[in-house]
């Protein structure tokens, strides 16, 4: 299928589908060939499979998570809320800051359907710089009960959206356990609708994400209110720790329109990525998160380039070109960062230590000779978000 073809399909410009040929690696030695899509809407990750062990198929169009927006735009420092003329119902649940993984499922030239993961903008799951996500995920499959139930409701009509998430996979929040995942949502097949979490009965409840709230009635003004007060509520369970908050990101209000549910983002303010330009140009708060998820993505260096590609995807050109500065010296600093991790993780596995038997002076005397005294400044973190040391 040429790449026209696969744009038609997903009704996007042909300069918004990129090719793929990879493994699945969660099925090998199955390859699967097709197009990825990165309209920053519902059809954002979308593919559109059309080989699969080198044999085309029927093509298969998989929905994948959709950008979630705000509910308001900003003009002059206030907010104006945009919510939709007629709301059924309104849930919310915690929003999770993790890595979105999401169990889909595809067919063979013989017929047999695999089911398989990916994240948002990859085909499927593969390791990359920030974290081993594809290690992480087996793991968990293997490990945390009800995960691989969950998944295998993924189907033809169906594909199943889980978050992953914890300080082995570290982001901006700063979490207590290892690592964990929960079903945030449901994406159909046909049409990208979304399915809310509470309403996928076939998904076992202790992998399902918790309801957290209800809105009654559908008044915009009330709306508006009770959406500040959950705002502020999340606030008031975060504080910095370092680099990283303690508490939550936030929630997603689910609104149920005339159409089906659509997805709203309710971030606390300490880490909503929304925040005001800062003189016509980006804010840290836009910029780093941007920079962060997009480590998902990248195989081998994060580069300017990348970050201000997925910063278009938002704002205009003439925005990003004054930010350019800002998102240089975030990669810069993230790619230091990763660099650093990865040298720890080397130093320790070739170290033959442990922290049971050399203890942590014994740790931080070997670590000393092998680095240069600022980096030594992290490395017990690092080690701590590595599972090598107690936290």
């Amino acid at each position: 299928m040429e790449q026209k073809k696969a744009a038609e399909i997903l009704e996007v410009h042909e300069n918004e589908v990129t090719h793929f040929a990879v493994e699945d690696l969660f099925n090998s030695p199955n390859t699967l060939e097709g197009f990825l899509c990165k309209r920053s809407d519902h059809r954002y990750g979308a593919l559109v499979l059309t080989k699969v062990n080198g044999e085309e198929v029927p093509h298969q169009v998989v929905y994948g998570t959709p950008k979630q927006r705000y509910p308001f735009k900003m003009r002059r420092g206030e907010r104006y809320y945009l919510w939709p003329k007629v709301i059924l119902a309104v849930k919310t649940y915690e929003k999770l800051d993790g890595t979105n993984i999401l169990a889909y499922s595809y067919q063979d030239a013989e017929g047999t359907r695999f089911t398989t993961f990916k994240t948002r903008l990859t085909p499927v799951v593969r390791n990359g710089v920030q974290a081993n996500h594809r290690d992480l995920w087996k793991t968990l499959l293997k490990e945390q009960t009800g995960l691989l139930e969950a998944s295998e409701k993924a189907s033809e009509e169906v594909s199943v959206a889980f978050e992953m998430y914890g300080y082995s996979n570290p982001l901006l929040i700063a979490y207590e356990k290892p690592l964990e995942a929960k079903v945030i949502f449901g994406v159909s097949r046909k049409d990208a609708s979304v399915l809310v979490p509470d309403e996928m009965g076939e998904i076992p409840e202790t992998v399902r994400v918790k309801l957290s709230g209800t809105f009654e009635g559908s008044d915009p003004k009330a709306l508006s209110d009770y959406f500040e007060k959950r705002q502020n509520q999340s606030e008031e369970k975060n504080h910095k720790k370092g680099e990283q908050i303690e508490g939550t990101e936030g929630e997603v209000f689910y609104l149920q329109e005339v159409d089906g549910w659509h997805q709203y983002k309710c971030k606390a303010p300490s880490v909503e990525s929304i925040h005001r330009l800062n003189g016509g140009e980006l804010s840290e708060s836009v910029v780093y998160p941007t920079a962060l998820n997009a480590l998902e993505s990248v195989e081998g260096i994060l580069t300017v380039e990348y970050v201000q590609n997925l910063l278009l995807e938002e704002f205009c050109e003439e925005i990003v070109e004054r930010s350019l500065g800002l998102v240089r010296t975030i990669v810069n600093g993230l790619n230091e960062k990763h660099a650093l991790i990865k040298k720890v993780k080397g130093l320790y596995e070739t170290s033959g230590m442990t922290y049971e038997k050399d203890g942590r002076g014994g740790l931080m005397r070997y670590f000393s000779q092998n680095l240069e005294k600022e980096e030594m400044k992290k490395v017990f973190f690092i080690l701590q978000n590595l599972g090598h040391v107690p936290r």
